[in-house]
């Protein structure tokens, strides 16, 4: 009992000391990442199933393409027989949990004190926010990033070019949420805290990115070089004009630039471009 009572007393003297305010927003830079690493995942084991033939080649994996006539949750059962019941299951799941998160850690009242940048700027309510983040933001890059990892990819019988490109997409991901990580969970908030003057990325963060960038390139390179020179690989925008005419290194190098954008852009989203 003395040491749930310490806990708690712990736990309360913690919760005095830091701003509400301050903890909302640093808690959405971490939350948004995190469903950036979700919602992308989630799209990716979809696609991963395209390639191996056990859906239908037509089968919808990027949210954006789903048709969900007067819905604004993807917990409802979408009007399109194209969408893999399981896979829509699998979105409200992360969907829900990201809305339970956001709703713990911020209120209403505290949005108006909070400067986000686009597109979730003008939201007044922590229910807007939820469906901006989820939806418009970090939801929208999340599909942008795999897009161009996966592009219109349908079955694919060559198991190793399979893993490569499962391979791309995963190295690629941790590299945007690093991205996200090191300029917004860590440079802004050390900025907002008044710990560091910025701006971010400052010369620490901009180690730490050129670091993070080298070894996704390295680590994709080892393991996708033959397959990338021999095979037009089908990739989405914006790397899909180098297909057939491009090097191994160039496919890598604008995968990690889209990556980066689609990383910062999140960052943008939450910090407002600071």
């Amino acid at each position: 009992m003395a040491a749930c009572a310490l806990v708690g007393s712990a736990a309360a003297t913690l919760a005095k000391d830091v701003d509400p305010i301050d903890y909302c927003h640093s808690r959405l830079s971490v939350m948004g990442r995190k469903f950036f690493h979700q919602w992308s995942g989630e799209i990716s084991l979809c696609q991963q199933r395209r390639m191996r033939g056990e859906v239908d080649p037509a089968t919808k994996c990027y949210p954006d393409e789903m048709v969900r006539p007067n819905a604004t949750t993807f917990c409802k059962k979408p009007d399109d027989p194209l969408v893999d019941p399981n896979f829509q299951r699998r979105l409200c799941r992360a969907e829900q949990h990201s809305h339970e998160k956001i709703q713990r850690k911020c209120e209403d009242d505290q949005l108006s004190s909070i400067e986000l940048g686009v597109p979730c700027g003008t939201v007044a309510s922590v229910a807007a926010l939820q469906d901006c983040i989820d939806f418009d933001a970090h939801g929208q890059y999340a599909v942008d990033f795999t897009r161009t990892v996966y592009g219109s990819v349908g079955p694919m019988a060559n198991e190793s070019l399979r893993t490569c490109m499962i391979t791309l997409f995963e190295s690629g991901q941790m590299y945007a949420r690093q991205v996200m990580k090191i300029v917004g969970d860590e440079c802004e908030v050390s900025v907002m805290r008044r710990k560091t003057s910025g701006p971010c990325p400052d010369g620490e963060a901009q180690k730490r990115l050129s670091k993070a960038r080298r070894i996704f390139m390295q680590s994709v390179i080892d393991s996708c070089e033959p397959w990338l020179r021999a095979h037009a690989v089908p990739f989405g925008p914006p790397c899909d004009g180098l297909i057939g005419s491009a090097t191994p290194g160039q496919y890598v190098d604008c995968v990690a630039s889209a990556a980066e954008a689609d990383g910062m852009r999140g960052v943008h989203t939450v910090w407002n471009g600071n």
